[in-house]
């Protein structure tokens, strides 16, 4: 883990005046929280599957993601970000899917069957470094042999990102909560369906300075357990970007510690946010 853990809060997209393409269902579906409300291209050309946020005042982007989205592995995203008078801040093209495994040969995509665990599929993607002063921001997906014939998603988020000074404590847990229904028969036989999975996250961050302990006991207050947040645990990991990245909330909220002199600490408990249908 030698890059900082990424939170961020602030969705800016929501904010933004959405245009470009062709949608059989509504690009405004982008911004709300329900991840299954959908947007979705009239079909899956070029043209068609492209979008542009505009704001009235300057913003600061650092990361950008597209969730609960339906790309192929073949899919890829171009960001591009300017400012008022239209000056290009930032132009980056990159693969809808990271390379999430290694089996000896190089960094590989994964399959289908590999992901098809996933409650949802989510597009994110890190900045080098927050891009000030951004008035609009293009989104060019190219997945024109998409099998459904169309892309969509569910929601759009473009953002700052706050990195402590510190990284998270050695010990954090990444893990998955299953829940299920389960009946038994009268003769002790088990059924049960399917439920849903989400994954959840659990770290410390141990060694915070005087000025991020202020941040996070703010950030804390805003978020609370039920705002939303989007979660990046290991930006510099490429092989685990898949696994550690994702919409969640808060499952609890825990308080700002002052173990010594100058030293705060502050636990996370994190859930993901995942589709209700």
């Amino acid at each position: 883990m030698s890059e900082k853990l990424l939170l961020s809060h602030r969705n800016r997209a929501d904010a933004a005046a959405l245009s470009g393409g062709s949608w059989s269902l509504p690009l405004a579906a982008l911004q709300t929280r329900e991840l299954d409300d959908v947007a979705r291209s009239a079909n899956a050309l070029a043209a068609s599957t492209q979008l542009v946020a505009t704001w009235t005042t300057d913003q600061t982007v650092r990361v950008v993601s597209l969730q609960n989205h339906n790309f192929s592995l073949a899919g890829t995203v171009r960001i591009v970000l300017k400012d008022a008078a239209g000056e290009v801040l930032y132009d980056q093209t990159m693969d809808a899917w990271p390379a999430a495994f290694d089996d000896g040969a190089g960094p590989r995509k994964p399959t289908a069957e590999e992901i098809e665990h996933y409650p949802a599929w989510h597009f994110v993607h890190v900045l080098p470094a927050e891009v000030p002063g951004v008035r609009t921001m293009e989104l060019y997906v190219s997945d024109t042999a998409n099998a459904y014939g169309y892309i969509q998603a569910g929601r759009l988020w473009a953002g700052p990102a706050w990195q402590p000074t510190r990284n998270m404590a050695y010990g954090l847990t990444l893990g998955w909560s299953h829940t299920a229904p389960e009946e038994r028969t009268p003769g002790g036989a088990l059924f049960t369906g399917d439920g849903y999975r989400l994954r959840t996250g659990r770290f410390t961050l141990s060694w915070l300075t005087p000025a991020d302990g202020r941040l996070a006991f703010d950030f804390s207050g805003a978020v609370g357990v039920t705002g939303e947040m989007l979660v990046v645990l290991e930006p510099d990991t490429a092989l685990d970007l898949l696994r550690t990245s994702f919409p969640a909330r808060m499952a609890q909220l825990s308080p700002l510690e002052y173990p010594a002199l100058s030293h705060r600490s502050m636990a996370f408990d994190l859930e993901e946010l995942i589709p209700g249908a």
